[in-house]
């Protein structure tokens, strides 16, 4: 695993650094989400964020404070990658980056997310005091999915994942996404998505003139549920002429 310090803190890399796809996990996961992906994807790396899996913390509490952060930690380690993708809480990360810098991605994937991420007040109540649902941890996979998926999402403490739900509650672009409209992008969503559900995808379509792969059956969790077709769609939207591009 490659080593990277960023604010002075230990920071987890998977993968394979550099100018290739950079993939950002989701509220109260860490990069290990990625786990299936990353052996289908050349060239593909991931980050624990800040407080999450084996990166040192504390997390944020604002998508903006996230964004700022992973380019601080592209600049310390010295990689640029012409695509980055994220996962929910990661996507809207990935959106904040190429909208408003300093570090812009070429072309975007955007798995599991929405311009727009309100999360429920009991939720929020239930994580500042220290407890994360089980019902709402179950809510990231489709009804079919096994249960022990879970398990391989990554692990976050409340607190960070209570920044996490607080970030993607106050993170809103939907009237920016048109100032992203050309730039190649792929949205990825599952049919059985209840945290993000297809609407918010559809809307991402809609605004930006991206590229929109329906999953079927698949929930909120499809890094995970669905990593062999998720492969196959970013791995076509990456062989295209214009997410090819340099």
């Amino acid at each position: 695993m490659p080593e990277l310090t960023v604010d002075g803190r230990r920071v987890a890399v998977f993968g394979q650094p550099g100018d290739g796809l950079l993939l950002l996990h989701g509220a109260g996961e860490s990069g290990v989400v990625f786990s299936e992906l990353l052996g289908r994807l050349p060239d593909a790396f991931a980050l624990d964020l800040p407080g999450h899996g084996q990166s040192e913390g504390p997390g944020y509490d604002t998508i903006d404070a996230y964004a700022a952060w992973v380019s601080r930690a592209l600049s310390a380690g010295g990689w640029a990658p012409r695509r980055v993708g994220g996962h929910s809480m990661g996507g809207a990360i990935s959106l904040t980056l190429a909208l408003d810098g300093p570090y812009r991605p070429a072309s975007l994937l955007l798995i599991a997310t929405g311009g727009r991420l309100r999360v429920h007040p009991k939720l929020l109540e239930s994580l500042a005091g220290g407890v994360f649902p089980e019902d709402f941890r179950r809510a990231y996979l489709s009804p079919q999915a096994p249960g022990t998926l879970l398990d391989q999402m990554g692990t976050a403490p409340v607190a960070s994942t209570y920044g996490d739900f607080l970030a993607c509650n106050g993170f809103d672009r939907l009237n920016d996404l048109s100032r992203l409209k050309g730039t190649p992008t792929l949205v990825v969503c599952g049919t059985d998505d209840r945290y993000t559900p297809l609407k918010y995808a559809q809307a991402l379509q809609d605004a930006i003139g991206a590229e929109l792969v329906v999953v079927e059956g698949a929930g909120h969790l499809l890094p995970l549920e669905a990593p062999a077709q998720v492969a196959v769609a970013i791995s076509d939207f990456l062989s295209g002429p214009k997410a090819a591009a340099p």
